[in-house]
């Protein structure tokens, strides 16, 4: 089972972190955080988008050897 301590503490730095940008929408906050995230880490995770028709599309870069 996962350390359910874990769950206040995560919460606890994404109010922190959300407070200094109140007009962001919550998806926006996790977004923008996950592409922090993937600039700083070698573009792991990183979130691609094509456009046909018309329509974004959203995909996840995986890792070759995933």
């Amino acid at each position: 089972m996962r350390d359910p301590k874990r769950i206040p503490r995560i919460l606890t730095l994404l109010f922190k972190i959300w407070e200094q940008q109140p007009d962001l929408r919550f998806n926006q906050l996790v977004q923008n955080l996950q592409a922090l995230y993937s600039q700083q880490n070698n573009n792991f995770g990183k979130r691609n988008f094509y456009e046909k028709d018309g329509e974004i599309s959203w995909y996840t870069y995986k890792k070759s050897h995933w």
